[in-house]
């Protein structure tokens, strides 16, 4: 495993970490193995002691397993967890944090991080709870995610430069980070956490399969672990792959003891270069009858009868003032109605549509 010193003091962070946000877009509802804090240690014994979670993955039970995991070994693990957008207050962000120590089985988070803003609650109380737990030694270093360039910028202000992580997805379809929020962290010696590197088992589009292959051939190595080193390879970054079996875990983590030669990683780079792209919202099907847990109309979205937080009429009064909205996914279909099938970010999708009409175009990314 190959290490990176967190803002160049005593603490060194692995290039590759261990993600347990299981269950794809119902992580709320994620059933773990039994085996799984069995799982994360020999994840430890490999190297990738760096651990992320959030109070929401299983409803506290992965901070559960982690805790079980970390049970004689405390000193030799960085763990990283997340409170919910519906926590996003002073009050509620010190309530979630005590309950995580709790299940944590801990007297300290190493990273905790704002798991999605909250339009209604000023970011400015979010962050001063957190600096608030920091000063009380609960917390090690602040993080946010999934946070506009905009929003960063003013949570750097905030912490008056004490901004510690940023994590937000970054992959062979995402890579929209490159853009403000990359070079951002590798000039101000931030740590870029890079959640779903693997695209939830997708890896990299179809027809650039064949070019992974030939480049994971001449190194002896899977496409996995060529994407995984790729991804590692950029400043400041720590990627933390979902496994929940050995077998995973081994192949993730030797994706560090290789190098890519400059030509490869810039073939990577030039041949996948994934952009994101603006499509008529009314090109896009955001719905399905097996799906019970979105809104089908405008009507749905607007009353949030789901209880969605941040609401998607949120949402829409952010989306008024500012466009820099993280794209939603989609992939094509045949259909004589819609050319896309959204697969995520349906929040944002309907935020957009209450604040700019279904004649508007929306940031997206095609998934092929």
């Amino acid at each position: 495993m190959r290490y990176r010193q967190i803002d160049n003091g005593p603490v060194a962070i692995p290039m590759l970490g261990q993600g347990t946000g299981i269950g794809g877009g119902n992580v709320r509802y994620a059933k773990y193995p039994e085996n799984f804090a069995e799982v994360l240690r020999f994840g430890v014994n490999l190297g990738m002691n760096f651990i992320d979670t959030a109070e929401v993955y299983g409803d506290g039970e992965a901070e559960k397993h982690i805790g079980k995991t970390i049970n004689g070994i405390r000193d030799r693990v960085l763990i990283s967890t997340k409170f919910s957008p519906d926590h996003n207050s002073s009050e509620d962000v010190i309530q979630s944090a005590e309950e995580s120590l709790k299940r944590l089985q801990t007297d300290y988070i190493d990273f905790y991080q704002v798991h999605w803003p909250t339009p209604r609650i000023s970011l400015t109380e979010t962050l001063l709870a957190l600096k608030k737990l920091k000063d009380e030694k609960k917390i090690r270093y602040i993080g946010v995610c999934n946070f506009s360039f905009r929003e960063i910028k003013k949570a750097q202000s905030v912490l008056e430069g004490a901004l510690n992580s940023i994590q937000m997805e970054y992959n062979l379809f995402d890579r929209s980070a490159e853009k403000d929020v990359l070079p951002f962290c590798q000039q101000n010696n931030i740590v870029f956490i890079a959640y779903s590197p693997l695209a939830k088992g997708k890896i990299a589009p179809a027809n650039k399969l064949p070019e992974l292959m030939r480049i994971a051939d001449k190194y002896k190595k899977s496409i996995v672990q060529i994407v995984l080193n790729w991804i590692i390879m950029h400043d400041s970054v720590l990627a933390i792959p979902n496994a929940t079996k050995i077998g995973h875990l081994k192949e993730n983590s030797e994706a560090a003891d290789f190098i890519l030669s400059e030509n490869d990683f810039n073939d990577i780079d030039e041949y996948i270069a994934k952009k994101t792209i603006e499509l008529p919202v009314g090109s896009i099907c955001a719905f399905s009858e097996s799906e019970k847990d979105h809104f089908s109309t405008i009507d749905d979205a607007l009353t949030n009868k789901l209880g969605f937080v941040p609401s998607p009429l949120e949402l829409a009064n952010d989306f008024l003032k500012h466009s820099d909205v993280k794209p939603i996914k989609v992939a094509k279909i045949s259909s004589n109605k819609f050319e896309y099938i959204l697969l995520e970010g349906r929040l944002r999708y309907w935020g957009w549509v209450i604040a700019r009409g279904m004649g508007s175009m929306i940031p997206a990314i095609i998934v092929d």
